[in-house]
């Protein structure tokens, strides 16, 4: 729908959405579609998918000697830091797109650019609360509904969970992690001559997930660029007594 071009009687539209077969399909110029993504799609850049573009038009069209002025090491980033927003919001990912022997290559990339784990962050984030509002209007189709419907559990099975809020649609998710901080142990007295003995566990905040939106922010640096609190605190009722830590005596 995005690629459609408006015309008078919309059958653009209504064969971009599948309703109607269009004899002449008339998609929207370079620059309008940029303007759309950008809209639609925030934060995906139109100043920086513009620029991409123009580079790549004077390379192939104006004679130029290079295809920029870039290194390759600065422009590929910025090149794959737009394009995986544009996969993420179509509820792909990179893999799907490059295959499975070049996505390492392409996460690499992706790495090395600073805002893009704020922007992955935001686009899942964004991504998450519009089918959040189409699951509460019931506007949703029956394909989406099923594909939605196929994985309710969206947690990783980690070994560390806690309940935390949802940055995106502010329902109860689960945080993760595998990763202890910090063991604290305590010595709580039940009676004269009987303690329990618990610890409290620091953990890293390494996976959250939603039932409700669905929005899942798989590695840490992701939980972190959504708001979400870098570490959660569990209780461990069956320590090791063997281990020796400093603890408290609360």
């Amino acid at each position: 729908m995005l690629i459609a071009a408006p015309n008078e009687d919309g059958g653009n539209l209504l064969a971009a959405v599948g309703l109607t077969k269009a004899d002449r399909f008339v998609s929207v110029p370079a620059k309008t579609l940029i303007s759309r993504c950008s809209k639609a799609f925030p934060p995906f850049s139109e100043r920086e998918s513009s620029l991409i573009i123009q580079a790549r038009n004077e390379y192939l069209h104006g004679g130029a000697a290079v295809y920029t002025k870039l290194p390759a090491s600065a422009w590929w980033p910025k090149y794959w830091s737009q394009v995986a927003i544009l996969v993420l919001v179509q509820d792909r990912t990179i893999e799907d797109l490059v295959g499975a022997d070049r996505v390492e290559i392409v996460e690499t990339y992706l790495a090395t650019n600073k805002q893009n784990i704020e922007h992955r962050a935001q686009t899942l984030i964004g991504r998450a609360q519009q089918r959040y509002a189409q699951i509460r209007s019931g506007n949703v189709s029956v394909k989406d509904a099923a594909e939605w419907a196929r994985f309710p559990d969206r947690t990783a099975g980690l070994e560390y969970r806690d309940a935390a809020g949802c940055p995106s649609c502010g329902e109860e998710g689960t945080v993760e992690g595998d990763y202890i901080i910090e063991r604290d142990r305590n010595y709580e007295r039940i009676s004269e001559d009987d303690y329990d003995v618990w610890d409290k566990l620091t953990v890293s905040a390494e996976y959250f997930s939603c039932p409700y939106c669905q929005l899942v922010l798989d590695g840490a640096e992701l939980v972190a660029a959504a708001g979400l609190e870098e570490t959660f605190c569990i209780k461990d009722d069956d320590p090791d007594t063997h281990l020796e830590l400093e603890y408290g005596n609360d």
